[in-house]
């Protein structure tokens, strides 16, 4: 099995490799190549970034979803500017499905983090850096019970003992 290191940076190349191609495809003489996409031309700028997007959340996990996905709908918006100086056809539409594409992998996750919190889940109360609740023995919080309870006879007979 991989380690949690080398998943990352697989899944990293894998990134770069899907952008690179992607850019490729993007600003190379291929006009008129998304007609073999049976769905058309917008859906395959939204497949596109879609699947980016979801790399991306992969390849960079120390980021937040969020920035991600901002960064994915710059960056179509960026290529669509950069097809105009490649003789080809700069569309807003093009753009739009970019920004769909990234915005479906990005709403799912955000509308999962938005239940989480109204149930009261900490993941995302501890990732803004609100209070952590402390556990009566010696902030031990992440234990379970048990281990707790080991824990906390080891260091009262560790304290009497001195």
């Amino acid at each position: 099995m991989l380690s949690t290191s080398s998943r990352r940076r697989l899944a990293r190349v894998a990134f770069f490799v899907a952008a690179f191609g992607a850019l490729i495809l993007l600003l190379g003489p291929f006009q008129g190549l998304d007609r073999a996409f049976p769905l058309g031309d917008k859906a395959a700028h939204a497949t596109a970034f879609y699947i980016l997007s979801l790399m991306s959340y992969l390849a960079f996990p120390q980021h937040r979803r969020s920035d991600l996905a901002f960064a994915a709908i710059v960056l179509g918006g960026l290529s669509e500017v950069l097809q105009h100086f490649t003789h080809r056809d700069m569309e807003i539409g093009d753009w739009i499905a970019d920004a769909v594409g990234a915005l479906a992998a990005f709403v799912p996750g955000w509308m999962e983090a938005a239940r989480s919190e109204f149930r009261g889940g900490m993941p995302d109360r501890r990732a803004r850096g609100s209070r952590r609740r402390r556990s009566p023995v010696g902030g031990l919080a992440d234990l379970d019970a048990p281990e707790r309870g080991a824990v906390a006879v080891r260091r009262l007979a560790t304290s009497r003992a001195d």
